[in-house]
């Protein structure tokens, strides 16, 4: 059974680890850096929801992987490709 804390290290274990992800943020509503501080591509996770089931604590997160898209938005397809593939990735590191 794992517990809230070591969701979030294996989070932000995958971030830090991961050769694109650039930042890792947990719950936007807490302190957080500014925009200028912030390294992209950035793994955002807010904990949206838990629940408890007989023996079991479950738990529901929002994930976001986000990049800057230049202002002519000639990298948007490009951005959007690597954010999913980066998604997967975490799909993948959870699954096995």
């Amino acid at each position: 059974m794992y517990t809230l804390n070591n969701i979030v290290s294996l989070l932000e274990k995958f971030s830090v680890d991961h050769k694109q992800i650039n930042d890792f943020l947990f719950e936007p509503k807490s302190p957080q850096k500014t925009f200028a501080q912030i390294g992209y591509p950035l793994m955002a996770v807010d904990l949206d929801d838990s629940n408890v089931k007989m023996n079991e604590e479950e738990y529901t997160f929002n994930i976001v992987i986000a990049d800057v898209v230049k202002p002519d938005v000639r990298n948007q397809i490009e951005v959007l490709s690597d954010c999913k593939l980066m998604m997967n990735d975490l799909i993948f590191y959870f699954r096995y």
